[in-house]
Protein backbone atom coordinates (compact mmCIF):
# COMPACT_ATOMS: atom_id res chain seq x y z
CA UNK A 1 0.00 0.00 0.00
CA UNK A 2 1.08 3.59 -0.63
CA UNK A 3 1.35 6.02 2.29
CA UNK A 4 -1.91 7.64 1.15
CA UNK A 5 -3.73 4.29 1.02
CA UNK A 6 -2.45 3.28 4.47
CA UNK A 7 -3.66 6.59 5.88
CA UNK A 8 -7.12 6.16 4.38
CA UNK A 9 -7.41 2.57 5.62
CA UNK A 10 -6.41 3.68 9.11
CA UNK A 11 -9.06 6.37 8.92
CA UNK A 12 -11.73 3.73 8.34
CA UNK A 13 -11.01 2.41 11.83
CA UNK A 14 -11.91 5.62 13.60
CA UNK A 15 -15.19 5.76 15.45
CA UNK A 16 -17.95 8.00 14.15
CA UNK A 17 -20.87 8.51 16.51
CA UNK A 18 -21.79 5.34 18.40
CA UNK A 19 -20.49 2.80 15.89
CA UNK A 20 -17.06 2.03 14.52
CA UNK A 21 -16.36 1.01 10.96
CA UNK A 22 -16.62 -2.80 10.45
CA UNK A 23 -12.95 -3.09 9.47
CA UNK A 24 -11.75 -1.47 12.72
CA UNK A 25 -11.59 -4.89 14.43
CA UNK A 26 -11.21 -7.09 11.35
CA UNK A 27 -8.45 -9.72 11.28
CA UNK A 28 -8.30 -11.52 7.90
CA UNK A 29 -9.01 -15.26 8.20
CA UNK A 30 -6.00 -17.41 7.37
CA UNK A 31 -5.05 -20.99 6.61
CA UNK A 32 -1.56 -22.52 6.42
CA UNK A 33 -0.43 -25.47 4.30
CA UNK A 34 2.93 -26.58 2.89
CA UNK A 35 4.78 -23.43 3.87
CA UNK A 36 2.22 -21.05 2.40
CA UNK A 37 -0.06 -18.64 4.22
CA UNK A 38 -3.47 -18.13 2.63
CA UNK A 39 -5.51 -15.04 3.47
CA UNK A 40 -9.10 -14.07 2.80
CA UNK A 41 -8.95 -10.27 2.76
CA UNK A 42 -12.63 -9.33 2.38
CA UNK A 43 -12.98 -11.57 -0.67
CA UNK A 44 -9.46 -10.89 -2.00
CA UNK A 45 -7.50 -14.15 -1.71
CA UNK A 46 -3.73 -14.05 -1.28
CA UNK A 47 -1.00 -16.67 -1.11
CA UNK A 48 2.18 -15.70 0.78
CA UNK A 49 5.40 -17.72 1.09
CA UNK A 50 6.10 -18.05 4.83
CA UNK A 51 9.84 -18.43 4.35
CA UNK A 52 10.41 -15.31 2.24
CA UNK A 53 7.26 -13.26 2.83
CA UNK A 54 6.83 -13.02 -0.94
CA UNK A 55 3.34 -12.62 -2.39
CA UNK A 56 2.87 -15.68 -4.62
CA UNK A 57 -0.49 -14.73 -6.10
CA UNK A 58 -3.64 -12.71 -5.51
CA UNK A 59 -7.15 -13.33 -6.80
CA UNK A 60 -8.01 -9.66 -7.28
CA UNK A 61 -6.57 -6.18 -6.96
CA UNK A 62 -6.62 -5.12 -3.30
CA UNK A 63 -4.57 -1.92 -3.29
CA UNK A 64 -7.74 0.13 -3.80
CA UNK A 65 -9.54 -1.53 -0.88
CA UNK A 66 -9.81 1.79 0.97
CA UNK A 67 -11.80 3.17 -1.97
CA UNK A 68 -14.08 0.14 -2.12
CA UNK A 69 -14.80 0.46 1.62
CA UNK A 70 -15.77 4.12 1.66
CA UNK A 71 -19.39 4.67 2.78
CA UNK A 72 -19.76 0.96 3.55
CA UNK A 73 -21.02 1.02 7.14
CA UNK A 74 -22.48 -2.46 7.46
CA UNK A 75 -20.32 -5.42 6.52
CA UNK A 76 -20.41 -8.82 8.30
CA UNK A 77 -16.63 -9.18 8.38
CA UNK A 78 -16.75 -12.11 10.80
CA UNK A 79 -18.49 -14.22 8.15
CA UNK A 80 -15.38 -14.41 5.97
CA UNK A 81 -13.45 -17.65 6.62
CA UNK A 82 -10.66 -19.86 5.33
CA UNK A 83 -9.60 -23.47 5.81
CA UNK A 84 -6.94 -25.89 4.55
CA UNK A 85 -7.31 -29.58 3.75
CA UNK A 86 -4.84 -32.19 2.56
CA UNK A 87 -4.28 -30.56 -0.84
CA UNK A 88 -7.16 -28.08 -0.98
CA UNK A 89 -7.83 -24.56 0.25
CA UNK A 90 -11.34 -23.41 1.10
CA UNK A 91 -12.84 -19.97 1.64
CA UNK A 92 -16.20 -18.64 2.73
CA UNK A 93 -16.44 -15.37 0.90
CA UNK A 94 -18.22 -12.81 -1.24
CA UNK A 95 -17.03 -11.18 -4.46
CA UNK A 96 -15.05 -7.97 -3.82
CA UNK A 97 -17.58 -6.19 -6.03
CA UNK A 98 -20.28 -7.06 -3.45
CA UNK A 99 -18.74 -5.14 -0.54
CA UNK A 100 -21.47 -2.54 -0.87
CA UNK A 101 -24.28 -5.11 -1.06
CA UNK A 102 -25.74 -5.65 2.43
CA UNK A 103 -27.83 -8.67 1.44
CA UNK A 104 -25.31 -10.57 -0.69
CA UNK A 105 -24.94 -14.17 0.52
CA UNK A 106 -21.57 -15.74 1.32
CA UNK A 107 -20.58 -18.67 -0.86
CA UNK A 108 -18.05 -21.48 -0.48
CA UNK A 109 -15.07 -21.80 -2.81
CA UNK A 110 -12.36 -24.37 -3.32
CA UNK A 111 -9.26 -22.61 -4.66
CA UNK A 112 -6.10 -23.94 -6.27
CA UNK A 113 -3.28 -23.44 -3.72
CA UNK A 114 -0.74 -22.93 -6.52
CA UNK A 115 -2.56 -20.19 -8.44
CA UNK A 116 -5.46 -18.95 -6.30
CA UNK A 117 -7.92 -19.68 -9.11
CA UNK A 118 -11.36 -21.04 -8.22
CA UNK A 119 -11.69 -24.80 -8.77
CA UNK A 120 -15.37 -24.84 -7.89
CA UNK A 121 -17.86 -22.61 -6.15
CA UNK A 122 -21.15 -23.25 -4.38
CA UNK A 123 -22.63 -20.61 -6.69
CA UNK A 124 -22.29 -23.11 -9.54
CA UNK A 125 -23.89 -26.02 -7.68
CA UNK A 126 -27.67 -26.17 -7.97
CA UNK A 127 -28.05 -27.78 -4.52
CA UNK A 128 -25.86 -25.14 -2.84
CA UNK A 129 -26.98 -21.89 -4.47
CA UNK A 130 -29.57 -21.15 -1.79
CA UNK A 131 -27.14 -21.57 1.14
CA UNK A 132 -25.46 -18.70 2.98
CA UNK A 133 -22.19 -20.09 4.41
CA UNK A 134 -20.39 -19.06 7.60
CA UNK A 135 -17.75 -20.53 9.89
CA UNK A 136 -14.48 -22.21 8.85
CA UNK A 137 -14.89 -25.41 6.78
CA UNK A 138 -12.94 -28.51 7.75
CA UNK A 139 -11.93 -31.45 5.58
CA UNK A 140 -11.93 -35.05 6.79
CA UNK A 141 -10.89 -37.47 4.07
CA UNK A 142 -13.23 -37.20 1.10
CA UNK A 143 -15.73 -35.01 2.99
CA UNK A 144 -15.85 -31.30 3.68
CA UNK A 145 -17.96 -30.11 6.61
CA UNK A 146 -19.26 -26.56 6.73
CA UNK A 147 -22.03 -24.64 8.49
CA UNK A 148 -24.63 -22.65 6.58
CA UNK A 149 -28.06 -21.05 6.68
CA UNK A 150 -30.74 -21.43 4.05
CA UNK A 151 -31.38 -18.04 2.46
CA UNK A 152 -35.11 -18.42 3.17
CA UNK A 153 -34.62 -19.62 6.78
CA UNK A 154 -31.93 -17.28 8.07
CA UNK A 155 -32.12 -18.30 11.76
CA UNK A 156 -31.66 -22.02 11.15
CA UNK A 157 -28.15 -23.43 11.65
CA UNK A 158 -27.23 -26.37 9.44
CA UNK A 159 -24.20 -28.59 8.96
CA UNK A 160 -23.48 -29.71 5.42
CA UNK A 161 -21.25 -32.56 4.25
CA UNK A 162 -19.89 -32.07 0.74
CA UNK A 163 -17.82 -34.15 -1.64
CA UNK A 164 -14.31 -32.66 -1.59
CA UNK A 165 -13.64 -33.11 -5.30
CA UNK A 166 -16.97 -32.09 -6.84
CA UNK A 167 -18.67 -29.98 -4.15
CA UNK A 168 -21.79 -32.15 -4.39
CA UNK A 169 -23.95 -32.16 -1.26
CA UNK A 170 -23.87 -35.53 0.54
CA UNK A 171 -26.18 -34.54 3.41
CA UNK A 172 -27.43 -31.56 5.42
CA UNK A 173 -28.54 -31.58 9.07
CA UNK A 174 -30.44 -28.87 10.93
CA UNK A 175 -28.84 -28.49 14.39
CA UNK A 176 -30.71 -25.53 15.89
CA UNK A 177 -31.95 -21.96 15.54
CA UNK A 178 -30.46 -18.61 16.41
CA UNK A 179 -32.68 -16.30 18.44
CA UNK A 180 -31.76 -13.33 16.25
CA UNK A 181 -31.44 -13.24 12.48
CA UNK A 182 -27.65 -12.82 11.92
CA UNK A 183 -28.41 -10.72 8.83
CA UNK A 184 -29.94 -8.09 11.10
CA UNK A 185 -27.03 -7.85 13.54
CA UNK A 186 -25.90 -4.49 12.25
CA UNK A 187 -22.51 -3.21 13.51
CA UNK A 188 -22.04 -6.42 15.52
CA UNK A 189 -20.12 -9.62 14.85
CA UNK A 190 -22.27 -12.36 13.45
CA UNK A 191 -21.93 -15.91 14.88
CA UNK A 192 -18.93 -17.91 13.68
CA UNK A 193 -19.35 -21.63 14.46
CA UNK A 194 -16.33 -23.88 14.83
CA UNK A 195 -16.04 -27.64 14.30
CA UNK A 196 -13.83 -30.49 15.45
CA UNK A 197 -13.69 -34.17 14.51
CA UNK A 198 -12.78 -36.59 17.30
CA UNK A 199 -13.12 -40.38 17.25
CA UNK A 200 -15.36 -40.33 14.17
CA UNK A 201 -17.69 -37.76 15.71
CA UNK A 202 -18.22 -34.21 14.50
CA UNK A 203 -18.56 -31.58 17.23
CA UNK A 204 -20.06 -28.19 16.39
CA UNK A 205 -19.78 -25.17 18.67
CA UNK A 206 -22.44 -22.79 17.38
CA UNK A 207 -20.90 -19.60 18.85
CA UNK A 208 -24.27 -19.04 20.44
CA UNK A 209 -24.18 -21.17 23.58
CA UNK A 210 -24.72 -24.66 22.16
CA UNK A 211 -22.43 -27.63 21.51
CA UNK A 212 -23.71 -30.34 19.14
CA UNK A 213 -22.29 -33.80 18.49
CA UNK A 214 -23.05 -35.56 15.20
Amino acid sequence: YSASSRSQLAGLGRRYGWAGHPVSSFIPPTAVADGTLYLNLLGHHLGVDLETGKLLWRSDRYHDLHTKMQNVWYLPVSQYAAGAGDVHIWTVTREPSQLRSNQAAFHLERIDPRTGKTVWSSKSEAELKSWNFFGSPIQVGARLFVTAMDANKAVEVNVLALDVETGAKVWATHIGNYQVDPNRMYYMQTPRPSMLVHKERLYVETHSGALVRL
